[in-house]
């Protein structure tokens, strides 16, 4: 171990990542090993912590349902337009515009490429995402006199999916029919319609 340069610089670099995903770009590593005894290892574990960017620009293109505001706020969070970065930030804030793509019925809405330009020198990163939010599904129920349309509108499985055909439709049928079961409508009957609205929209009927 003390002498397998290979092994150490594998765990440098591991450190380096873990420190980065934290928001501490630049950060350098350098572990030291020297054999003490025949079965003890003296290891030093040398970190020169790297700094905190912030987010200078974020750049968005594909979107038209919600407005560049609207996407910044989201991705950005609480921290707002100069949070500092971080790569778990940026996961959580593109989850959160797909929730709230697919909680507008654009369940197909996807990231489809991001970039991430950081400047070192300056401290500031630039977000590129580009996004392409697919076609709106409008979820209409009909006799639902127990349960209110919000209620029954996250029971649809495709929310949590990002998938609408024939099988999830029906999946969504069953936790909507389960759901009105274990409220003790035992006889309910659930049942559902896919139709054409326009040629981005469609309307899905239970």
């Amino acid at each position: 171990y003390p002498d397998d340069r290979m092994l150490l610089d594998e765990q440098e670099a591991a450190i380096v990542e873990l420190y980065e995903q934290r928001g501490f770009y630049g950060t350098r590593c350098r572990i030291l090993s020297k054999q003490v005894g025949s079965h003890l290892v003296d290891v030093e574990v040398k970190v020169d912590l790297g700094r905190a960017l912030q987010v200078s620009r974020v750049v968005v293109g594909g979107h038209s349902v919600l407005r560049y505001g609207q996407l910044r706020s989201i991705l950005l969070g609480p921290a707002g337009w100069f949070g500092t970065y971080s790569d778990s930030a940026l996961r959580e804030g593109l989850h959160d515009i797909i929730a709230e793509y697919r909680r507008r019925g654009y369940y197909r809405a996807r990231i489809v490429d991001k970039a991430v330009l950081t400047d070192l020198e300056s401290g500031t990163v630039e977000i590129r995402i580009e996004i392409d939010e697919g076609p709106r599904w409008k979820l209409t129920f009909i006799g639902n006199e127990a349960f209110n349309t919000d209620e029954l509108s996250n029971l649809a499985t495709f929310r949590e999916s990002g998938y609408v055909d024939n099988v999830e439709i029906e999946k969504s049928a069953e936790a909507i029919r389960s759901y009105y079961e274990a409220a003790g409508h035992f006889f309910v009957e659930v049942q559902w319609r896919l139709a054409q609205l326009s040629g981005n929209e469609q309307t899905l009927t239970f």
